[in-house]
Parts: C-alpha cells; structure tokens; sequence
C-alpha cells in the first residue's frame, strides 16, 4: 500500500477515535487540520527515511508545530492545565505515531550520530549565512558582531541586538513621537538588505562563546538572543561553573544554547536534558549538542512536553541539581494582539510555572526575564513563597525590545509604556527599551 494511503487510513481511524471526538470538542476547528496532518505526516516520513537530506528533515517539523502551537494557543482560557495538556499530548502521540515508525527518540537518535552531523558540518560550508557574536564591551550592552556569506560580508564594531535592524522605526515614529530618522545599522550598507534576507531564508550558523548553533527562521523557534548573552554572562559572574553539579535541564531550550554552553562551562555535568512543547527546537537542540558536545563523556535527553509535563513520561518526578530556563516574558494584556497564536516568545505561562514549582525539580534554579513580566513573575513568587534574587548584574541589563509580532500593534505596545514600563528613548535608532535581569530561584525560609 503505498504511503500516503497508509497515513490516510491511519489518520481515518484516528479521526474515528473516542481521542478526537473529545479533541473536536474542546477546540471545533481542529477538524480542519487532519487533511493537512496527512500531507505533513508524509513529508516527515519521507524525510526520515532519506536521511541524506537533514535540512529537509528539519524544516519538516514545523509545519507540525504551527499546527501544536495554533491549536494550543487557541484554547480557552477557562480550560484546566490538564486539559490542556491531554489535547496537547494527543496531537504530540498522534505526530509520533508507531504505527508510521516515526518516534521522537528514533528520530533525536539518528541526529546525535557522526554522520549526521558531518552532513550538517558540509551543509553549512555549501550555503547560509554566519554569524559571529564577538564579545561584550567591558561597561557597555552592546556586543562586537559580523554577518558572514559565501556572498556578502559585514561588520558591526557597536551593536545592540544580534541582528540590530531598526526599520521598524519610520512606521511607529508619529506615534511615539520619534525624533527624526535614523537610519538602520544593517540596511544602511550596500549589502544590508541581502544579510536580512539571508537571514530569514538560509539555515545560519551563531558563533557565540566559543560555541557553534545552527537556527533557521520559523514561528517555532527564536534565533540566539541578546538576552541569553547577557544570561550567560551573569552565570558566569556567579561561579556556575564551579558548582558541584552532575544533571541539568534546560527548559524552553530552544536552539539549546544555554544547556549546551552549560556543560562546556562545567566540567562536573554529565546529564544534560533540554525540554521545549515543540519538536523542531528539541531537534536543534539535539544537532547543536550533538555539533558541540562530546556525547561519549556526558548523556542528553530530550522532553516535548508543556512546562514539567512531558510526553510518556507525565509529570516529572526527577530531580535536577540545576535548572536553567530562559522563557518567553512578552505578557499577554489584550487577547486581540493577536501574536499568542503565532509567536512562542508570546505568554509568560512558562516564567511563571519554573518560579512556583522550581525547587520540586531542581536544587538550584536560574531564570532570565524581562521588567515587562515583573507582574507576573512577582505574583507567581508570593503565591508559592519564593523569592527572586538578581544575580550578575543586579541592576539587570538595558536592551532594545524588538519582538515584531508585538511591534505590529501599536495599542498594544502603548500599554507596555503606560502599564508595564517599557522605556521609549525617541532620540536612540532602537526606540523601545526594556530591562532583562537573571535571578537565582529560591524558597523563602
């Protein structure tokens, strides 16, 4: 039987399922996705079995998670954590179905092995766009960076943001009241515009501390952030390194920069976990450890699951000695922003779970996030007595806020100005400001 007529019949009989009647009803449109799961479902297969083509196989995961992310982040808010869950473990089960021999450990598997990675390595060599983050300047946020291309190549002695496009600006400057026009630090340059498209369209290669991290644009997965060099560098500052430490998981991982620089900086570690509620940041994270990592002298492992709630395995019972976890913190003040369902760096579900229920996973927990979501963070913290203790940089660090989705709203990011303390600086190229700090996790004696 050939195989699209295998996925159909599976999908059919799924269809039939107490699972997706029940599913139907808590979210009515998920009906109309089961068509398009069958062509995915085969695009995924097909991309397994013909290994040779991993970049194939990497942007086969996220026409899924668009489907996880739209579906979950359409649920009411009336619905139960559990619920959630339940819908959300469903939809994860059914995409790695045995029956079509498609399992999320098969798969993590066959990217930790050497070939693979060589085929990345070549990959890499053949097309896309390098980036190199150089340092922090000593008293300074900005960061040394440079764009590099088998085409085009430019550098930034000052930069604000790892891609410090400011174009944006023109569009909201009578609104806020910019002072004249600045012009854009990337697209000023000859080749500006070629960077940025290279940027959203090729696999790019972050060269970061000393480490190697492939990203490619899409809504499931954040490039390398600014934020999370200045995380590292406020880890450092407190000896993590030093500490005496065998296991660790990286929640909301990501491309798994943190865990991954982690157990470079650490020579103690020697169990890795990294855990994300989408598949395609747990297949990078898998190729960027597997790319960076001698996997002979430390064990990774990897969770899809919503917070601390993974797939087979449920809630989690085993505990850490450290957790780090840099979430999303743009915070949800207006349902018809629009961006929940269309951006992972949207909600502050994840800040706030880590901070109430760190310390049942983990002896130590370090967690990075924006004065934007103080309220929510700071809320979580009394409910469940824990403190938060900058750590680093205790005035945190001031960045350039620069979330496009947000930024598509402008109600919406005038209620961050007058609500949550977005700083508006009308003479600087980046306008909208805000502070990231890093704090320890700890329950109040």
């Amino acid at each position: 039987m050939p195989l699209n007529e295998k996925v159909k019949d599976l999908i059919i009989a799924y269809k039939d399922s107490e699972k997706v009647r029940s599913l139907v009803k808590i979210v009515p449109k998920f009906g109309k996705y089961v068509d398009a799961m069958i062509e995915n479902h085969a695009h995924l297969l097909a991309s397994f079995r013909d290994i040779k083509n991993i970049y194939s196989l990497l942007n086969s995961t996220i026409p899924i998670d668009n489907y996880l992310l739209s579906i979950i982040r359409s649920l009411p808010d009336s619905k139960k954590q559990m619920e959630v869950y339940t819908v959300y473990e469903d939809l994860v089960t059914q995409e790695k179905t045995r029956s079509l021999r498609v399992n999320f450990e098969d798969l993590i598997k066959h990217f930790q092995s050497r070939s693979i990675i060589e085929l990345v390595e070549k990959g890499k060599s053949q097309h896309g766009l390098i980036i190199d983050v150089e340092k922090l300047l000593v008293g300074d946020s900005s960061i040394k960076i440079s764009y590099s291309s088998n085409r085009d190549k430019l550098a930034l002695e000052k930069a604000a943001l790892i891609l410090d496009c400011n174009c944006f600006r023109k569009s909201i400057q009578d609104s806020f009241e910019l002072e004249g026009e600045i012009p854009c630090p990337i697209h000023s340059h000859d080749n500006g515009k070629a960077i940025i498209d290279q940027f959203y369209e090729d696999f790019v290669e972050f060269r970061l501390l000393n480490l190697s991290i492939l990203w490619k644009d899409s809504s499931a997965l954040w490039p390398p952030s600014i934020d999370v060099v200045h995380m590292i560098d406020d880890l450092q500052k407190n000896g993590i390194g030093k500490l005496d430490i065998k296991s660790a998981i990286d929640i909301g991982s990501g491309t798994g920069l943190l865990g991954i620089w982690l157990a470079k900086e650490n020579k103690n570690l020697k169990e890795l976990a990294f855990s994300d509620w989408l598949l395609t940041p747990l297949i990078y994270s898998a190729v960027n450890a597997a790319t960076n990592l001698n996997l002979k002298n430390i064990n990774c492992s990897y969770f899809p699951g919503l917070n601390t709630n993974w797939v087979g395995v449920g809630e989690s019972t085993k505990k850490y000695d450290l957790i780090l976890c840099n979430p999303p913190y743009v915070p949800i003040l207006d349902k018809e922003t629009g961006f929940l369902s269309r951006s992972t760096v949207a909600g502050t579900d994840l800040l706030e779970h880590v901070i109430g229920t760190a310390s049942n996973f983990a002896k130590n927990t370090f967690i990075s996030f924006s004065n934007l979501a103080n309220k929510e963070a700071i809320s979580i913290a009394k409910m469940f007595n824990k403190e938060l203790v900058p750590i680093g940089d205790a005035g945190g660090h001031k960045v350039p806020f620069r979330v496009p989705h947000a930024l598509e709203n402008i109600n919406y990011v005038h209620k961050l100005v007058d609500e949550r303390g977005l700083i508006v600086d009308k003479k600087s190229h980046q306008p909208f400001w805000h502070i990231v700090t890093t704090y320890e996790v700890l329950d109040k004696s």
